[in-house]
This record gives C-alpha cells, structure tokens and sequence, in this order.
C-alpha cells in the first residue's frame, strides 16, 4: 500500500477526526494513532485499508497538493487514489470470518462515495457492511461480553453507524432498508468519549467522568431519532400505492400519529441540554453536532 508521509497523514488523520468522527464516532482515536506509531497499517491489510480511507476522507478538508493523484490539479480528485487503491484491492465477497475492520472499512467507503459522481453505490456498500455485521452477530447482545471492551465497543459503534446511514440514505431514495430494528438487540454505544476508555494506559474503564458533557451523546440521539422516523415513514405511508401518487398517508394515519407523537415528545425532552441550539455557545464541536 502506497500512504502519504507521516506529516501528511498526521494533517489529513487530524482533520477526519475533527470533522468526520465528532459526528460520526466510528474510530476510537487513542487505539487508531497507536496502531500508526507501531506501523500496524504496514503489516495488517484491514487496518491498512482504515488508515487509506481516513486519508482519502481527511484530504477533502486540506490544502495540499499531496492528496491529489499525480498529474491531477482538480480538487474533486482529492484521495481519490487512496481510494481506489482500497476498492481495488479489497474483495466484496469474503470467504474468511469478518473482522471489525471490514465493518470500519465498508462504512469509510460509503461515506468517500457519497460525495463522489456514484453516489448511488453507498446502498450495496452499507448493506455489504450490515451483512457482514450480522454475520459477526453485532447485532446481537450475546455476542458482546460481560464488561465492555475496546474491540467490542467499536464493533458496536461500527454497527451503528452503518445503521443510521443506511436509514438515512434508504430515506432519500425510497428503497428497503438493510436491517430492520427487530433485528437489533445490542444497546447504544456508551456515551464515553475516547479519551475515557483506557486509564493508565492498561485498565479498560469506560467510565466518563460524571457531570462532564460525552461528546457521543449526539450520536445516540441521532440512533433514537432515526428508529422514530422509520417507524412513522413504514407506518404512516402506504407503501403498495405507486411512487406517482406521492405517498398517500393510510387510513389509519390519525392513530399513528397519536402513537407516534408522545415518542417524539419524550425524544426532545430526552436531548442533553448541552446539544440544544444556542447562537451563544462556544464548544464549536457540540454547536456542529
């Protein structure tokens, strides 16, 4: 794998985390510079792969002409050969146990293309990735352990993730989604910023400081919101009228929407008031959340 020099991928690790990951809390960034500094990425080809998409995601936010493929001055290209060299070289059907990484990996790829002129394949790439979380029995409480861990923790982040981009999408363009909220019985991610989960360097502690404000409780709203939303857009609508006659609400709309109603209610009461909207706030990551 060809990877940018080390100053450059400091910069474009720097700006994902900053402007990808407070959104979308994928990575666990501690555990995601360790592997770099011990080279990790030059031995494991998953983490490889990560580390390419974290790149090709953080050039678009950097003016440097070292994210553009050689002999290309447009900016649109930016990381596109990191990229490619991940679609390239990664196969869509696996005939090993999936890892963690495969899920990271498939969720990196969707989020590079949506902003790419092929947008339309993140729906086969986030599918491929629940596929594979199911697969791994992610969505599962019983595959997780008694105390949390790290590879636990981001195997469940890794999930949710896929899940509410996959509602997301599935939303805007009108097609089935890939996993269905019966199907999930693991709980949220904990609300435990990074640097909270490894004390001391050796004891997995999970535990946020009280009183303190978790930067992944926006996150988990996002999760609670979405499941709200689907579950309005499968029941309000009746799906089996064609597309041309713009969604004609039920017959039984009026109850869906007493039923629905008190849930939303207690949703926004359930809102830290923290990530409420406030013009007066000076946490730039809580405002952009």
């Amino acid at each position: 794998m060809a990877f940018p020099n080390a100053f450059l991928m400091g910069k474009l690790v720097q700006e994902y985390f900053v402007r990808m990951n407070d959104i979308y809390p994928l990575l666990h960034r501690p555990t995601f510079e360790y592997g770099i500094s011990i080279g990790l990425h030059l031995k494991d080809e998953g983490f490889g792969s990560t580390v390419l998409l974290v790149c090709a995601l953080g050039s678009r936010f950097v003016d440097d002409e070292g994210v553009l493929p050689q002999g290309i001055k447009s900016w649109h290209w930016a990381g596109w050969h990191w990229f490619q060299h991940v679609n390239s070289s990664r196969r869509f059907v696996h005939t090993f146990a999936p890892r963690v990484y495969d899920l990271q990996i498939c969720f990196l790829f969707a989020m590079f293309v949506a902003n790419s002129p092929v947008p339309h394949a993140i729906y086969s790439v986030i599918g491929h990735g629940l596929r594979l979380a199911t697969d791994m029995g992610a969505h599962r409480r019983i595959a997780y352990g008694a105390r949390p861990t790290i590879e636990d923790e981001l195997k469940k982040r890794a999930l949710w993730c896929l899940f509410v981009n996959d509602r997301s999408m599935c939303d805007k363009f009108g097609r089935p989604y890939n996993i269905d909220d019966e199907d999930l019985e693991v709980g949220l991610p904990a609300e435990c910023d990074d640097e909270y989960w490894i004390v001391d360097g050796q004891d997995v502690a999970f535990a946020h400081p009280p009183g303190t404000q978790s930067k992944i409780a926006a996150f988990n709203c996002m999760i609670r919101f979405s499941r709200i939303h689907a579950e309005g857009f499968r029941t309000l609508y009746d799906s089996t009228i064609p597309i041309r006659s713009n969604c004609i609400p039920t017959p039984n709309a009026h109850r869906v929407v007493s039923e629905l109603d008190p849930k939303l209610n207690e949703f926004i009461d359930s809102i830290p008031e923290y990530l409420r909207w406030c013009p007066h706030r000076n946490n730039s990551v809580f405002t952009n959340q």
